[in-house]
């Protein structure tokens, strides 16, 4: 689509002119391993093959009229379990809004602190002395000679805030003949008896109707006086109407004095009721399609939370754990309406939180009437709690995130001091002794001679010059007096450093990319080789080059469907697509390629490797939000999240290890979306985990200023944060970007 002869092209150029113009006219793929609690999809498992069975353990306080279920077997002569009864048609749902919940306790527990390997499943119940009871899914670490496999657990509260981890395990697994090999995701419930039920997915290796072993789920069942300690009983749920008899993750409640158990079939939640909270009858399908669910009752509304796909619909082998989380309202808690909600769950910052890091809810109402969520991350590293900023629809509204108020002040978080302490602003260009511009400004370190190499350039036919230059500066950032020229085109270019060792990256014409190696204390050129490229699938400019798991990554923009030659300027800016990656080693030689399509993207990006992860830091769209997009080591997709909206162009992102954080520069876009402004570039702060500490303004150019900022990147060295961007003006008649380009460095003391 083109934009020609509108405002909207005016003020879309203003975002795209610099990455064009600088170019001649000729030249243009685990966060941690996957999650351990259930995947609902059936697959193998290296889990021993003995089939279950269940030793026989009287609870006196179960009706005598409930007789017990026979044991599971594998093969295919098993006997429901209950009377099945027509499934009821389902009207076909959509997501009509949003809802937004803010983190209200970040760490809960974790695995690392309790000695586990991951804790996953989070569910609650209040006692009758008020204290607040959290029941997890375990998987041991290996570590402990007294625990093994996946158990369940608990700790205690006073207020839902600070938690103590209670000694022993509630439900350790069973044998491997036993339905609960693996016990986890459990759900407590009182009876009507008042004794503490306990409803937990058990988990076992059986052959299918095919005599193909797959990994079994069945619903177990234990009880306890107290709710700490608890006897198993020789009851389990299982479902003939799924694939493998699969039943999972329970929801208990009692409505109008009956048992209404929610569970996971494989794609979709079912209900079932009972009389006594054991021998149950199955219902219908709820919700079609989604699984691991919890419900609570707010005044007169049921509210079901659950894990969803976006389009409501799953095809085939479904990436489950980035699903949404969304909520279904109900009258009754039985009958759903189709208008679900998405939840939206943002950190203290304002920041969302991936869709991969929202799993596995537990809700539970406080003492005061409201409403908490209890989440793991991915890969069951840490659990926390949410709670939404405002109230919750009911049947008949429409909610989205934009009407909600003003967040709720988070009382369990501290506020953020300041982390960065700007020490001093370098004006690098213009320079008198050298006639070209200031665009693509980088600063590096060179260890070799203690100084800071800065390197910028590129072509402007408003001044008829271009060529790549460079000066060199002092560790106080004073200018040397040394510089001079080291390219004498002007396209657009990547670089990084690494060790001595200056790697440049540029469009060399004919629809090839250029990658040279030089030692730049002298500019002898060590190497060089050329890329090419398909000018009607990549793009020449505002590619990427960076230094990432021991490898040079050449990335830029890829459009696979694209019919002629492309042209960035005249592509929708609210439309992502994907990007290339080609490896070589330091040494040049080609190790590797592949295109990344799992989530929208574009280029002008930045890569970092850290602990077995690649993080890869981009935009949804020109005119979209700044995200990191993270792999295992294999290339495995792992998910994305937000890390500011309206912002693009993060070619600048390092990871310092000491202070486990991540430094991202970027430009914000905001003010040219909103037609009030010009570019700025902000420099983000966030945690091993993509959470936000702090976000800082580098450059706040206003509306009378005329003038804007780009192309930004960041280095550390010695406690510092070295942030370097050009700036242009922009003329008054049409809003025009001049190419007049300058290179600057701001440089910030880390304070904390």
């Amino acid at each position: 689509m083109l934009f020609k002869y509108s405002y909207f092209a005016v003020i879309f150029s203003l975002l795209l002119s610099f990455t064009v113009s600088c170019a001649q006219e000729n030249t243009t793929e685990s966060l941690r391993n996957a999650v351990e609690s259930d995947s609902f999809e059936v697959i193998d498992t290296i889990t021993p093959k003995a089939k279950p069975t269940v030793s026989e353990i009287t609870d006196p306080a179960v009706n005598p009229d409930s007789a017990s279920t026979p044991l599971p077997k594998s093969t295919p002569d098993v006997k429901p379990t209950f009377t099945p009864v027509p499934e009821k048609q389902i009207s076909k749902p959509s997501i009509v809004g949003k809802v937004k919940f803010q983190v209200d306790v970040p760490d809960v527990a974790s695995a690392e602190k309790l000695g586990q390997a991951s804790i996953v499943g989070p569910s609650l119940i209040q006692l009758e002395d008020g204290r607040y009871r959290l029941y997890i899914q375990a998987r041991a670490d290996g570590k402990s000679k007294d625990r093994d496999g996946v158990n369940i657990i608990s700790l205690i509260s006073n207020d839902a805030i600070k938690w103590e981890a209670e000694p022993g395990i509630r439900i350790m697994h069973g044998s491997e003949s036993s339905v609960d090999y693996e016990a986890g995701e459990p759900e407590v419930f009182q009876a009507i008896n008042g004794k503490y039920y306990m409803a937990y997915t058990g988990r076992f290796i059986g052959l299918n109707k095919k005599g193909v072993e797959h990994k079994m789920h069945r619903i177990a069942f234990a009880v306890s006086d107290d709710g700490l300690s608890w006897t198993k009983l020789d009851k389990f749920y299982e479902d003939p109407k799924n694939i493998n008899d699969f039943a999972s993750s329970a929801d208990v409640h009692i409505i109008d004095g009956e048992y209404v158990i929610y569970y996971t079939g494989q794609r979709n939640i079912i209900r079932a009721t009972s009389d006594d909270g054991l021998k149950w009858k199955r219902k219908e399908i709820a919700i079609s399609a989604g699984h691991d669910s919890t419900m609570v009752k707010i005044n007169e509304t049921y509210y079901l939370f659950a894990k969803m796909p976006e389009d409501l619909v799953y095809g085939r082998n479904p990436d489950t754990e980035n699903d949404f989380l969304v909520m279904a309202i109900s009258q009754d808690g039985i009958n759903w309406s189709d208008e679900y909600y998405q939840v939206v769950v943002q950190d203290s910052n304002g920041r969302e939180l991936i869709l991969r890091d929202i799993q596995d809810p537990g809700s539970i109402i406080l003492a005061d009437g409201s409403l908490r969520l209890f989440l793991n991350n991915n890969g069951g590293k840490n659990i926390y709690s949410i709670k939404p900023t405002s109230d919750l629809p009911e049947i008949g509204t429409s909610k989205s995130l934009e009407a909600n108020p003003t967040s709720i002040p988070d009382t369990n978080l501290l506020a953020t001091p300041e982390m960065l302490k700007l020490i001093k602003h370098v004006e690098v260009t213009p320079d008198e002794n050298l006639d070209i511009i200031g665009a693509f400004c980088r600063i590096n370190y060179v260890p070799k001679v203690d100084n800071f190499l800065i390197t910028f350039g590129g072509t402007s036919k408003d001044k008829g010059t271009q060529g790549y230059g460079y000066k060199w500066y002092t560790r106080d950032m004073e200018f040397t007096g040394e510089g001079g020229l080291f390219e004498d085109r002007g396209t657009d270019t990547a670089s990084v450093m690494i060790g001595n060792t200056y790697y440049f990256l540029t469009d060399a014409g004919e629809d090839i990319w250029a990658l040279k190696k030089y030692d730049p204390i002298n500019w002898t050129l060590l190497g060089e080789t050329l890329i090419s490229r398909d000018p009607n699938k990549e793009p020449g400019n505002d590619f990427m080059l960076a230094d990432v798991n021991g490898m040079l990554n050449v990335a830029g923009l890829y459009i696979a469907d694209a019919e002629t030659v492309i042209d960035q300027r005249k592509i929708d800016p609210y439309i992502g697509e994907a990007t290339s990656h080609r490896f070589f080693s330091e040494e040049l030689e080609v190790l590797d390629n592949r295109v990344l399509t799992d989530m929208p993207h574009i280029n002008a990006s930045s890569m970092v490797f850290v602990d077995g992860v690649y993080n890869f830091v981009t935009s949804t769209a020109f005119f979209g939000d700044l995200i990191v997009m993270q792999y295992d080591s294999s290339w495995k997709y792992l998910g994305s999240k937000v890390l500011a909206e309206w912002g693009n162009w993060p070619m600048g992102t390092v990871y310092d290890s000491n202070l486990e954080l991540f430094f991202v520069s970027y430009i914000s876009v905001e003010n040219i979306v909103n037609k009030n402004g010009f570019r700025n570039i902000r420099l983000g702060i966030f945690d091993a985990s993509w959470n936000s500490i702090t976000d800082i303004a580098v450059t706040n150019y206003d509306q009378d200023s005329f003038t804007q900022s780009g192309r930004p990147s960041v280095i550390l060295h010695d406690d510092h944060v070295y942030v370097s961007y050009d700036v242009s003006t922009v003329s008054p008649e049409g809003l025009r970007e001049n190419e007049d380009w300058e290179c600057a460095v701001n440089v910030y003391e880390i304070v904390r």
